[in-house]
């Protein structure tokens, strides 16, 4: 019964790039704390830049984004460290 109830459920935003923004997006009050800290609102704003590129400029606008060393870590999504991994390669 439970696995019935988890598949009609929709995925939560940022689900797809895990670690710390999948389980901040999840919380209750998510809006407004993206909304109030100017941190956390960077975070996303990057994140959503990086799902609007296509294929061909992901690593412009991975550049383009700047993330440091210690916000990468921070993040902590297995997908953002694959394409720092796969941008540092080029």
């Amino acid at each position: 019964m439970l696995e019935e109830d988890t598949k009609n459920q929709p995925t939560p935003p940022y689900h797809h790039w895990g670690g710390y923004p999948a389980t901040v997006a999840a919380l209750d009050g998510f809006e407004a704390a993206r909304q109030s800290d100017p941190k956390l609102g960077s975070m996303f704003d990057k994140l959503d830049q990086l799902d609007r590129s296509s294929r061909s400029d992901l690593f412009d606008v991975m550049e383009a984004c700047r993330f440091e060393p210690e916000e990468v870590s921070r993040i902590n999504s297995p997908v953002l460290d694959g394409i720092v991994e796969g941008d540092n390669r080029a």
